[in-house]
């Protein structure tokens, strides 16, 4: 696998299939379409702070200086909100925030709920006929609360993380996935971590999957995390079954010490993973499960510093180092 890696000044916001928002000089917001060939779309004036680009039906939206702005891909600037800061602005519902009482979220659609926050910058999960939010705290005793949206907000279960794992504390340790009703997060800090599924409905608890304990990915219908010791494990979201590959010995052959860290991608069954030990040795490799072995791995200058953050699509890898350098590769 081949290939060009060119070189910007920025980072990107926002990636899927169809879009890529990239910051370029810190000020300047460039939106290209992939489809039917890479090219600029939108180019928008950024305040330095604003780093977040939320999806709408016609094109995109970022919130800057207490002012929700949305731009169509084909017209440009469409509509403004102010003293709104939106999560979803989608055809089922609307869930903002009024900037003049941060500690509700209010849900729109046929009549309007409102949901307290949970903890603000805590994980949460918009879902299509539900609200799902947690709380990432050091102290042990977090939770994780789902809500009906469509019944006046009301809280359908709530559970402690140390209760469901049976230990004295607990703490999230991933982000929150869903797909066919089944919710996947990490708990971690007691003796059982591990991996746990809940039915998004009911709050049921499903399955654990133990010492699969670090972040985790999804890639249509699998999970993918990993295991100490290298050992890329994949999760069948449909029927909860585990697959796992021992690659310790392929990466290790091939320089690499981990494949842990949280700045991971996974699509079309290849697992992009990413090293950085110390402030200048960063690396980047591509693990094919299908293949069953590592298909690519790159290499990063010294001074580019760490990895802050990768993301990829179909044709494409974006890789954003400690010195604000963006790396696109291109698949040749």
């Amino acid at each position: 696998m081949k290939f060009s890696v060119n070189k910007l000044v920025g980072g990107v916001l926002y990636i899927d299939k169809e879009i890529v928002c990239i910051k370029l000089d810190r000020t300047l917001l460039k939106v290209f379409e992939f489809s039917p060939e890479f090219s600029e779309t939108l180019s928008i004036k950024l305040a330095k702070r604003t780093n977040k680009i939320g999806r709408y039906k016609e094109g995109i939206y970022f919130y800057q200086d207490e002012v929700s702005y949305f731009y169509s891909l084909k017209n440009g600037f469409d509509k403004k909100f102010n003293g709104k800061f939106f999560y979803i602005y989608g055809d089922i519902y609307k869930a903002y925030l009024l900037i003049e009482n941060k500690d509700v979220i209010i849900f729109d659609s046929e009549k309007k709920v409102r949901v307290p926050v949970l903890q603000q910058g805590g994980p949460k999960l918009f879902l299509k006929d539900g609200f799902i939010q947690a709380e990432q705290v050091g102290s042990g005793d977090g939770s994780i609360c789902y809500y009906d949206i469509f019944n006046d907000g009301q809280i359908v279960w709530n559970h402690k993380y140390a209760l469901l794992a049976e230990a004295q504390k607990g703490n999230l340790h991933s982000n929150l996935l869903s797909n066919y009703n089944n919710l996947f997060f990490v708990i971690t800090g007691n003796q059982n971590n591990g991996l746990y599924v809940l039915d998004v409905h009911s709050g049921k608890l499903l399955k654990k999957f133990d010492e699969v304990c670090y972040e985790i990915f999804q890639d249509g219908d699998f999970i993918y995390s990993t295991k100490f010791e290298n050992v890329l494990c994949r999760i069948n979201t449909q029927n909860l079954e585990l697959e796992e590959w021992d690659c310790n010995s392929l990466v290790k052959s091939n320089g690499f010490d981990a494949i842990h860290d949280h700045r991971c991608a996974v699509l079309n069954d290849r697992f992009y993973f990413t090293q950085t030990i110390g402030d200048n040795k960063a690396k980047l490799g591509i693990l094919d499960w299908d293949k069953k072995d590592l298909i690519y791995k790159y290499e990063f200058e010294p001074k580019n510093g760490g990895i802050g953050s990768i993301q990829v699509n179909e044709s494409r890898m974006f890789v954003h180092t400690q010195d604000n350098t963006l790396h696109i590769f291109e698949i040749d």
